[in-house]
């Protein structure tokens, strides 16, 4: 059975990370491109969110008893197949999976015309993820 207080909490720290950040959203592209302040907050904070997201599947998986991700890119795909999520918002967590993997291991190339859409346009779909989990998890 999920844990709901670490669930709630988990998406507390989401939620968080995405105020954090929603004060860039009224920044143009090229302010964007020229602050490197708002980068370091906006990057941090959406790694800092798709991290939690991840510990969250990953908490349901195993405390539902779901088949075991080799990795990560394969967490969104067993919670849509176990109808936690839907299978189009699997698919775009796993791009935020991706993107994550990017932040860390490769730091100094990414591209910040994705970012940028991540942040005019991504939040959204992180809510709408946690919406489908809280649904799920009865909270």
């Amino acid at each position: 059975m999920v844990k709901k207080a670490l669930v709630s909490e988990k998406i507390d720290r989401i939620v968080f990370c995405l105020n954090r950040i929603k004060r860039f959203q009224n920044m143009s592209f090229e302010e964007f491109k020229k602050d490197q302040d708002a980068q370091d907050i906006v990057v941090h904070n959406l790694f800092l969110a798709i991290q939690n997201l991840i510990d969250i599947g990953n908490h349901i998986i195993a405390d539902d008893v779901f088949e075991t991700p080799g990795y990560y890119g394969e967490i969104p795909q067993i919670l849509s197949k176990e109808k936690v999520i839907s299978e189009s918002l699997a698919l775009i967590f796993k791009k935020m999976i991706s993107f994550r993997n990017i932040i860390v291991h490769e730091y100094s190339k990414i591209d910040l015309a994705k970012v940028y859409d991540i942040l005019i346009n991504g939040i959204d779909d992180i809510n709408r993820i946690i919406d489908e989990i809280i649904k799920y998890a009865n909270l």
